[in-house]
């Protein structure tokens, strides 16, 4: 990784964009939001939408539904905030197709962009074209506070800390669960699940389901043997996957696009459905579908904690924060590099090991239809996320308006560095009755979150953009804009480690100044806020439910925007 590249990001890392991500001009490249870390992300077809430490939104990419969330349908090609959430602080994001979800601290979700099958549940009634700016989903049938959301094309589904499956949109394919007699609902229903459910993942037009006691269950559009029964004939209904060569219990899910696939706690990796790009990672390269679930026996000589899945490619991180990635390989959405992408076409597809990242603590990735998303932090630079995030002086302060922007040209390639804000180990997603010990050896058996957004909505983990969240008063005016943010190139003038430690330090002395312009910027937008969704919030808190308890071809040289 360039050392210049490196010096510039914070230890609370960066997100490293790859394809078709409307950034960059679609050059390998990589950006942060400055005093304000990058905790989730999430990618739809064209799409990405990222979460920050203080809850706030930024997204770009493809915006021809209104998904990005900015009230309008061009294409953005820089980050930008979602200003009308605020001044509420976002915890979750999920992406589908052409749509975006969000659920809030406060208990509420919200969704944008296509809603042409009821995908954003705002009501029966409501069942339009697109939405584009954050409206609130109907959730008053849900008394309990949200573990996890995921998006497909055109359907949605919400995972309660109960353990309780929530779905809404099309049942065109049986993508919801609820039998052949539904075929749409523009809000959330309860989904008569068989065991407590741990987590969720949607694909395209399938639904995949884990339970407390590791099994999974599926059930929507059966085309490619992607539901795992053995055929390809469609299922309304949630119905176990059976595993011939099971090792130990199942620990994490991901749907992709026309596939499923699944790990165990001892890190074997087991895959099923379209395998026409070798997004399946198996040896068997003229076999385009399987329909039972087959280990993928490359990955046994690493030990997988997660599984990414967008359309037609897969990303899998192992216990090191290593990556390895495998399918489609159109744009350079796999993170390699030419060379490396020949290598990989000539060993028919099988998973590839990622060598940029080979100084890097992989944390989360995000897979869409033609774009990938790698948040990450340099080695050397690693700190413990969790330190951060809970930090009570910070953590409780509500955004930072973000001013202007200026531009600049960096110089390196396909190798992006990044400083960190992770935590040493993923979240899981089961709970916590197998905790493991810090050994990370396979016999250890510890359990990862595989959330993480599809593509076509999913979930569930080169060009570079540095995003700098400034708090002066004069730049607080400027509130940024498509028309404030404009990529040019010139020549890299990156600060030196130490002139870094000055700017961030003066940034901290006037931390006090721009708190209490944010906070009339909330009370501003609190009082514009509608009568009809104060009352429910009013409502939310009175029923004593508590808000979420999650802390929360070629490639180009790249180019780094920074917002100051």
């Amino acid at each position: 990784m360039d050392s210049e590249v490196e010096n510039d990001i914070p230890i609370t890392g960066a997100v490293f964009t790859f394809g078709e991500s409307s950034f960059a001009d679609n050059c390998p490249s990589h950006f942060f939001i400055r005093n304000d870390p990058i905790i989730d992300i999430a990618c739809g077809e064209e799409h990405t939408i990222v979460v920050c430490q203080n809850g706030r939104v930024f997204g770009f990419g493809g915006n021809g539904y209104g998904q990005v969330g900015l009230g309008h349908t061009n294409r953005v090609i820089k980050p930008s905030c979602v200003k009308s959430l605020k001044p509420d602080r976002v915890c979750l994001v999920a992406c589908g197709q052409y749509h975006t979800l969000i659920y809030t601290e406060t208990g509420f979700v919200y969704g944008w962009g296509n809603n042409s099958d009821g995908q954003l549940g705002l009501s029966e009634n409501d069942i339009c074209e697109s939405k584009l700016h954050p409206s609130l989903t109907e959730t008053d049938s849900i008394a309990c506070s949200v573990k996890q959301i995921s998006a497909g094309s055109c359907h949605s589904v919400l995972l309660t800390l109960d353990g309780r499956v929530y779905v809404w949109g099309s049942n065109q394919h049986g993508q919801l669960g609820l039998g052949d007699g539904i075929k749409k609902s523009g809000v959330p229903v309860l989904l008569p699940a068989p065991d407590d459910v741990v987590q969720i993942s949607c694909g395209l037009y399938h639904t995949m389901l884990l339970s407390y006691d590791g099994k999974v269950f599926i059930f929507g559009h059966g085309e490619s043997g992607k539901l795992g029964l053995g055929g390809n004939n469609s299922v309304p209904f949630p119905i176990p996957v059976g595993f011939d060569e099971l090792s130990s219990q199942i620990n994490g899910i991901a749907a992709g696009g026309n596939y499923s696939m699944a790990f165990a706690e001892d890190g074997t990796v087991y895959a099923w459905g379209n395998n026409d790009h070798g997004q399946l990672g198996l040896e068997r390269e003229e076999m385009k579908e399987i329909n039972k679930p087959t280990i993928v026996s490359l990955l046994r000589t690493v030990y997988v904690k997660k599984v990414i899945c967008g359309y037609r490619h897969t990303a899998f991180i192992t216990d090191k924060h290593e990556l390895y990635m495998c399918g489609e390989t159109t744009s350079g959405k796999l993170c390699l590099d030419n060379e490396e992408t020949e290598i990989y076409i000539n060993k028919a597809l099988l998973p590839a090991k990622v060598t940029k990242f080979k100084d890097c603590i992989v944390e989360k990735v995000a897979c869409g239809g033609r774009h990938t998303m790698v948040l990450a932090a340099a080695a050397e630079k690693f700190i413990d996320k969790q330190e951060i995030i809970s930090a009570p002086s910070d953590a409780s302060k509500s955004c930072v308006t973000i001013p202007d922007v200026t531009d600049v040209n960096n110089t390196s390639e396909e190798n992006n560095d990044h400083s960190s804000h992770t935590p040493s180990e993923f979240p899981s997603p089961l709970p916590p009755k197998n905790i493991p010990s810090n050994n990370s050896s396979p016999n250890n058996s510890m359990k990862y979150n595989t959330h993480g957004s599809i593509i076509n909505g999913n979930n569930n983990d080169a060009v570079s953009v540095n995003s700098v969240a400034s708090s002066s008063k004069k730049d607080d005016d400027r509130n940024i804009t498509n028309d404030h943010i404009n990529i040019a190139d010139r020549k890299t003038n990156i600060e030196s480690p130490e002139s870094s430690s000055k700017h961030l330090q003066n940034m901290n002395n006037s931390k006090e100044e721009s708190f209490s312009e944010s906070k009339r910027d909330e009370e501003e937008s609190t009082s514009k806020r509608d009568d009809p969704k104060d009352k429910k919030k009013n409502s939310f808190r009175a029923n004593g439910v508590p808000p979420n308890g999650i802390t929360r071809g070629h490639q180009k040289n790249s180019r780094m925007c920074v917002i100051l």
